[in-house]
């Protein structure tokens, strides 16, 4: 009865870590798409209203679906990848730091640097998922079997 549960227990963890793996990715291009909107909302800004740096960021901390982008411009973002966090505080450094068509073509340059890296998560996003999930709850499976 207690190798059933040890096994069990096993399992359920092997297939929680493959679940989790599929949610970080699932989080990761969620947040991409809302850097990348982000990113688009601060060109019409500057391009358009004519915003100032330090308007631009206190409008987007008071949009609630960008605040949490807005906020961690300064630190980096857990579900990113290190090469898409230097992006975004290359981006932040940048902002407000030359003149109108510098910073909207540089905006252009990081918007088109994360549909690229959204579009390559969004093709294999449906395979990593089900690999990710496959391989927890087998191998959850193979160490119960090697235990038993």
């Amino acid at each position: 009865m207690i190798k059933l549960i040890g096994a069990a227990a096993i399992v359920i963890a092997a297939s929680g870590i493959g679940f989790y793996k599929a949610r970080c990715l699932e989080k990761r291009l969620s947040t991409l798409v809302k850097a990348a909107r982000m990113l688009g909302e601060i060109k019409i800004a500057l391009n358009y209203s004519l915003m100032t740096t330090e308007d631009i960021i206190t409008f987007l901390e008071t949009n609630s679906s960008l605040k949490q982008l807005a906020e961690q411009r300064n630190g980096s973002i857990s579900c990113l990848s290190e090469r898409e966090n230097q992006l975004l505080a290359d981006f932040w450094a940048q902002l407000g730091s030359s003149d109108l068509e510098s910073q909207l073509s540089s905006a252009d340059m990081y918007i088109a640097e994360l549909e690229e890296d959204i579009s390559e998560i969004r093709e294999s996003k449906e395979a990593k998922c089900r690999l990710y999930r496959t391989m927890g709850i087998l191998s959850g499976l193979f160490i119960c079997i090697m235990l038993i």
